[in-house]
């Protein structure tokens, strides 16, 4: 049997069921991409932001032991 020779109700079902798939399957996609970002952003959290906030940090201290090594120096 022919797609050309089924009825026009049975070619819409089957159009609308395709379009149902691609849907579903960019759904499931999307959830698999959104579960590994959430896993990147979590060890992002856990293990960088706390040594940027330290390297942040010891970079302030450097530049305060800079600008007081400069004022002693001029005093």
């Amino acid at each position: 049997m022919k797609f050309r020779d089924l009825k026009l109700g049975t070619k819409q079902i089957i159009g609308f069921g395709c379009i149902l798939l691609i849907m579903a399957g960019v759904n499931v996609f999307s959830i698999h991409k959104m579960t590994q970002l959430k896993i990147e952003i979590d060890e992002i959290s856990r293990n960088w932001l706390p040594r940027a906030l330290a390297i942040s940090d010891i970079n302030k201290n450097t530049a305060d032991f800079r600008i007081k090594q400069l004022q002693y120096a001029f005093a």
